[in-house]
């Protein structure tokens, strides 16, 4: 038994409610490509729907915040560094930051004659695909592909000069996949699926 002079503490009452805030989530944002001074939609959660303290950055670069719910942001792209050809979104709040998965291409999406002239086939495919660019008069730099998550699974430089080539997806699984081939006039993309 302990002996000394006993002290009585007083209990206080907090009549403020704690308030909880969640990080972030980015579940999509509309247009793809874009332009700096273009602006873009980005769909999600958590985001601060006052405002005050939501930072929407691109390749680490603030892009103005033009207007702002808890589900819904809509941005000013900024200005990208000389060479950015994408860019990463990532969004920051008194919760903490969380970046997307899939990325901002920046620049004009390529038209629509150059998205024909590049073909993909077989679609539907068992895994093995063949990418056919001949018909493009623009090469084609590097070409990637992408899950349904917008999760960079495959990623090769093609060889100069190149008119096709070729890819083994059948190790990813059954499921949509995105063709990204980044080619001196912008970026096309295709889908794929693999059964």
């Amino acid at each position: 038994m302990t002996s000394g002079p006993v002290s009585t503490i007083q209990a206080a009452r907090l009549d403020e409610r704690l308030t909880i805030i969640y990080k972030p989530v980015i579940d999509t944002f509309m247009n793809t490509y874009a332009n700096s001074t273009a602006t873009i939609t980005i769909k999600g959660n958590n985001f601060d729907a006052a405002g005050q303290n939501t930072m929407i950055y691109i390749n680490e670069t603030p892009a103005t915040v033009v207007q702002v719910s808890d589900t819904v942001l809509v941005v000013t792209v900024p200005s990208p560094a000389s060479g950015e050809k994408v860019g990463q979104i990532s969004i920051t709040t008194d919760a903490g930051k969380t970046t997307a998965a899939q990325e901002l291409v920046l620049g004009n999406k390529p038209n629509a004659n150059l998205s024909r002239s590049i073909t993909v086939y077989p679609n539907p495919t068992l895994g093995r695909i063949k990418i056919d660019f001949s018909q493009a008069a623009v090469n084609v730099e590097e070409v990637e592909v992408l899950n349904s998550l917008g999760q960079k699974i495959v990623s090769c430089r093609v060889a100069k000069p190149a008119s096709r080539e070729e890819l083994d997806l059948s190790e990813h699984g059954v499921g949509l996949y995105a063709i990204r081939l980044k080619t001196g006039r912008g970026i096309v993309t295709k889908k794929i699926i693999v059964r």
